[in-house]
C-alpha cells in the first residue's frame, strides 16, 4: 500500500553514495547498531547501543566548515579540534551543492577530519550518557544550495528551503521504529462482494529522543513536534480519514507515483473502497483474437518449466517467472474453456464488467468454433505447476527458504549454480545470500 519507489530509491542511493555510519565496537557482546527502515522516512535513521559510536563518512569533500547547532563552525584542519553539540550539525559538500542535516538525540562530542580534496569523516568521540541508545537521524535539507549543480537547481538559481530545515529540525526527535498495519472490513461485507469503506490503520510505532517524549503515540497531536514526519503519495492524502489529524506540509518531491509531500502524524488512517479482483480481465478476449489464442495454447500448454528449476534449484526470481508463465497460460485456458462451455451471456457475465453483453456473446460464438487443448492436457500442465509451486515451500527444494527472524518473512538460501552439473555447489545451512548482495537480487543481505 505504501509505495514511494523513486523517492525511496533516489534518497537511499543519495545517502549509500555520500554517508557510511560505520562501527567502532569495544565490545563484540554490548555494542550494536540497528537502523529502522520505513519507506518515505526523510531522514535515514541509526540507533547506536553500549559503547558503540557513529562515524558519518563522505567520500565527497566537505564545502565549509561543519556548522554546529546553526551557531558554530568546527575546524577540520589539523589537530583534532572537539566541540559538543547539543542537537544537530550541517554539513555542506561542495562537490555536489547538497546541504546535510546530522541530528543526535542527545549532547555529544565530536571531532571531524577533512584532508583537503578528500575524504571527509565526523566522529562521535563520546557522549555525556552512554547508558542509552544513542540515535543518529541524517536528512538531506537542500540539493541546490548555492545554485552551482546542473541536475537539481533551475538556471544557476539556489533553492531556498530554510523552511524544510525548520520542519526537520522540529520532527527530528521522533521516529518510526516498529510500524504495524491493522485493517478492518465492515460486517455486513457479503464474500461475493468487493469490500466497501475499508479501514486502513498504519500505525508508526514511533521512539522519541529523550526530550521528545510522545504523549499517547495516537497521532492526534498533529502539527506538533511530536509526531513522525513521512512522505505521503497523493493517493494516500486522498483516503486520509477526515477524523483524525494531519498536517501537510508543502514541501514535496517529485516521485513516479506523483509528487510525494511531507505529513505529520504518528498513525495513519485511510478509508477505501476494495477493487473487485480476479484472474481475468474486466472483459473477454476480443473475437477476432480468440482464434490465434487457441492456435498459441496448443503450444503453449507443452511449455515445461527447466528440470533445476522443478528441483528446486537455482535462483527463485526467474524460477518465479517461469511458474508465472505456466500459470498464465493455464489461466488463458480456463477462461476459453469456460466461454466455450457457456450456453448464453448470462452464464459467464460475472466475470465481465466493463463490456456490453453484445461483445460477451461474440466472445463466447467465437470460443466454440476452435479447438482448445483437452482436458487432460489441462490437468497435465497443472500439475506441473503445482509440482513446480510445491517444491520450494514444502522444504525439499535444493535451494531452501530460511525465515529472516530480524525482518521477518522467507528469503532464499540461495544457490551457486553450476552450468555443468545443472546443481547447487553448497547445501543449507551454507547460504549464500547472506552474504553476497549480489544474488538474488540481494533478497538475503
Amino acid at each position: 500500500m505504501v509505495q514511494y519507489d523513486s523517492l525511496n530509491v533516489y534518497v537511499n542511493l543519495i545517502i549509500i553514495k555520500y554517508f557510511v555510519c560505520s562501527l567502532k565496537p569495544q565490545s563484540q557482546e554490548t555494542d550494536e547498531m540497528t537502523a529502522p527502515i520505513v519507506r518515505g522516512m526523510p531522514y535515514a535513521t541509526v540507533v547506536y547501543g553500549g559503547t558503540t559510536l557513529p562515524v558519518v563518512a563522505s567520500d565527497i569533500p566537505i564545502g565549509k566548515a561543519p556548522l554546529i547547532d546553526g551557531t558554530t563552525s568546527l575546524s577540520c584542519d589539523g589537530e583534532h579540534v572537539t566541540a559538543n553539540v547539543k542537537r544537530d550539525i550541517e554539513l555542506y559538500f561542495k562537490g555536489s551543492d547538497f546541504t546535510w542535516l546530522v541530528f543526535y538525540s542527545r549532547p555529544v562530542t565530536v571531532y571531524c577530519t577533512a584532508d583537503i580534496g578528500a575524504a571527509f569523516k565526523l566522529h562521535v568521540l563520546s557522549d555525556r550518557n552512554n547508558d542509552a541508545p544513542l540515535v543518529v537521524r541524517i536528512a538531506l535539507v537542500n540539493s541546490c544550495t548555492t545554485g552551482s549543480d546542473s541536475i537539481f537547481c533551475y538556471r544557476g538559481m539556489a533553492n531556498d528551503r530554510s523552511t524544510h530545515v525548520d520542519l526537520l529540525r522540529e520532527h527530528a526527535g521522533v521516529y518510526p521504529q516498529t510500524p504495524t498495519l491493522k485493517y478492518n472490513i465492515p460486517k455486513e461485507t457479503s464474500i461475493q462482494e468487493a469490500p466497501q469503506n475499508v479501514t486502513l490503520e498504519f500505525d508508526w510505532g514511533v521512539q522519541s529522543f529523550p526530550n521528545d517524549n510522545v504523549d499517547g503515540n495516537d497521532g492526534s497531536d498533529g502539527g506538533d513536534e511530536k509526531s513522525a514526519l513521512l512522505f505521503a503519495l497523493p493517493h494516500h492524502m486522498d483516503l486520509f480519514h477526515e477524523s483524525h489529524v494531519y498536517v501537510k506540509y508543502d514541501i514535496c518531491v517529485a516521485t513516479y507515483h506523483g509528487s510525494a509531500c511531507l505529513v505529520s502524524s504518528n498513525k495513519w488512517i485511510m478509508k477505501e473502497d476494495l477493487p473487485d479482483l480476479g484472474y481475468t480481465a474486466p472483459r473477454p478476449p476480443k473475437s477476432t483474437f480468440i482464434p490465434a489464442l487457441s492456435d498459441s495454447l496448443h503450444d503453449d500448454i507443452k511449455f515445461e518449466i527447466p528440470e533445476y528449476f522443478m528441483r528446486g534449484a537455482g535462483d527463485t526470481y526467474f524460477s518465479g517467472k517461469q511458474l508465472a508463465k505456466l500459470a498464465r497460460i493455464l489461466v488463458i485456458l480456463d477462461e476459453l474453456k469456460t466461454l466455450q462451455q457457456a450456453d448464453s451471456v448470462d452464464d459467464v457475465k460475472l466475470l465481465y464488467n466493463d463490456v456490453d453483453e453484445s461483445a460477451i456473446k461474440d466472445s463466447i460464438l467465437a470460443s466454440k468454433k476452435v479447438d482448445l487443448p483437452s482436458d487432460d492436457e489441462f490437468e497435465a500442465a497443472l500439475d506441473r505447476l503445482r509440482q513446480g509451486v510445491e517444491i520450494w515451500v514444502n522444504g525439499t527444494a535444493e535451494t531452501v527458504f530460511v525465515y529472516d527472524l530480524a525482518w521477518g518473512g522467507l528469503v532464499s538460501c540461495g544457490c551457486w549454480f553450476n552450468g555443468d552439473t545443472q546443481a547447487c555447489d553448497n547445501a543449507y545451512p551454507n547460504c549464500p545470500t547472506f552474504s553476497d548482495p549480489g544474488l538474488d537480487f540481494g533478497n538475503g543481505e
